[in-house]
């Protein structure tokens, strides 16, 4: 078995969850880590789909990899539980209705299979993990999509190494090159 250090944020996450359910905590997941959006693959080759927004959409929890908030990324589940702004449950039952009754004001970002909590939401996501829930009924989702053919483009000028190619900035339209040594 892993030996944790529990830091302050750890060892109140472990407080409130026995407080709320009797127990300690046991996930396997609870000691990973709370993503930030560019932990994801090929990230900059991710567009936002303009034309793209799921509504009062079901999504896995345990596809749910992270969040935008910068209180929270790099920290392990069970940190970030326990250094919520606030508790907003006293109870297993309170905890579940409160989530239910506001669960259509999380708003998500998508890449690909993985989900980032970007607005409203890192409490009631935090908190439906921790009850154990597999899925969350969320309000909104923003798609982005990868964008095959620039990454493809990239990869390509990458590969030609002989030519001391080094890509200084990019975007939809063109790319900013510079051939030769740096």
């Amino acid at each position: 078995m892993e030996d944790h250090s529990y830091s302050f944020c750890a060892k109140r996450g472990i407080d409130h969850f026995q407080e709320l359910f009797g127990k300690s905590p046991r996930f396997p997941w609870q000691h990973n880590i709370v993503k930030s959006e560019k932990s994801v693959p090929d990230y900059d080759f991710y567009k936002k789909h303009t034309n793209i927004f799921l509504n009062n959409t079901t999504v896995c929890l345990d596809q749910i990899k992270g969040t935008m908030h910068c209180d929270y990324v790099g920290k392990e589940w069970i940190e970030m539980f326990g250094c919520l702004k606030k508790s907003m449950a006293h109870s297993e039952k309170n905890a579940k209705e409160w989530i239910s009754e506001k669960s259509s004001g999380i708003i998500l970002n998508q890449y690909g299979d993985q989900y980032f909590i970007s607005g409203d939401g890192n409490h009631r996501t935090c908190y439906a993990k921790f009850l154990g829930l597999k899925d969350l009924v969320v309000g909104t989702i923003q798609v982005y999509e990868l964008d095959q053919s620039h990454l493809n483009f990239h990869k390509q000028l990458k590969q030609l190494k002989e030519l001391k190619l080094h890509i200084n900035e990019w975007s939809d339209q063109y790319y900013n090159i510079q051939v030769g040594d740096i």
